[in-house]
């Protein structure tokens, strides 16, 4: 089976959940982290617990969604679109938990592009992009919100580039440009193997259909084997009956010729002795 995107319900299941233990590993190392952070960086109680209350939020989502696809009656197609929805959502809380974090003044966002493999992992190629073009238009957003003030910027550094326009404009296209290329060339790929392993399935359709055909001309072929070994051995015990027939009848002759024989040597003695007594 290829690395990417697939129908199997079942490898569908088996890839989410090793993404879901990914994530749950990271947010809990986060959670470990986060008091280290905000203590050696001054960031304040205020941001440690915003920082703390998404985290436990997308560790919740997490273990939400897990639970979510559980019922066998779901389709592969039906846990497929609950896992784009829910890469939407949780992909707003890492960018949400990138602002807490210095937002545009670091480039703690281009760690967005992380989602990437686990939606090509999990997606289809086409649902795989769009997710790629939400995750460029959330850090557009909070460019946008951070350079005019409509939110205030959560300094991480000493140093503040959200009023510079020319570090927020190249950093951004950057961005987009990286994740645009990322996504492109795992799409590409995807959908190449997805290709190989549609030609696979091909070739193995074919072989279980020739593999059925050839199992029911094995089992014709074994009727009609069984059916002529029936029609011999009726034949044979036919053929046996007219012989034992014959043969009967054969006895019943050799024995009226024995009787035969042995009433001629009777009359022959009887002639004998007459012809003796007229000498």
């Amino acid at each position: 089976m290829p690395v990417f995107y697939t129908q199997d319900k079942k490898e569908l299941i088996d890839r989410i959940k090793l993404t879901t233990r990914l994530k749950i590993f990271f947010i809990m190392i986060f959670l470990i982290l986060t008091p280290f952070i905000v203590f050696f960086l001054k960031l304040g109680e205020k941001k440690f617990s915003r920082m703390t209350i998404v985290l436990l939020l997308w560790l919740v989502s997490v273990l939400f969604f897990e639970r979510l696809i559980r019922p066998k009656r779901l389709t592969s197609r039906i846990i497929g679109n609950f896992y784009f929805l829910f890469s939407l959502w949780e992909s707003f809380l890492f960018v949400l938990l990138i602002y807490f974090l210095g937002g545009i003044g670091w480039i703690g966002f281009f760690y967005a592009s992380v989602f990437l493999v686990f939606a090509f992992l999990c997606l289809e190629p086409k649902r795989a992009f769009i997710f790629s073009l939400w995750i460029i238009f959330l850090v557009g957003v909070l460019f946008f919100l951070e350079w005019q003030k409509y939110i205030p910027h959560q300094k991480f550094f000493d140093f503040d580039l959200s009023s510079d326009i020319a570090y927020l404009i190249t950093t951004f296209i950057g961005f987009s440009g990286f994740v645009l290329v990322v996504a492109l060339n795992l799409n590409n790929f995807s959908m190449a193997l997805n290709k190989k392993n549609e030609e696979i399935i091909n070739i193995y359709k074919k072989i279980e259909d020739l593999k059925n055909a050839l199992e029911i001309r094995v089992e014709a072929r074994k009727r009609e084997l069984q059916e002529l070994v029936g029609s011999l051995d009726l034949e044979v015990k036919r053929k046996k009956k007219e012989l034992q027939e014959k043969i009967d009848e054969l006895e019943k002759e050799n024995k009226k010729i024995i009787e035969r024989e042995l009433e001629i040597v009777k009359i022959k003695k009887e002639i004998k002795e007459l012809k003796e007594k007229l000498k």
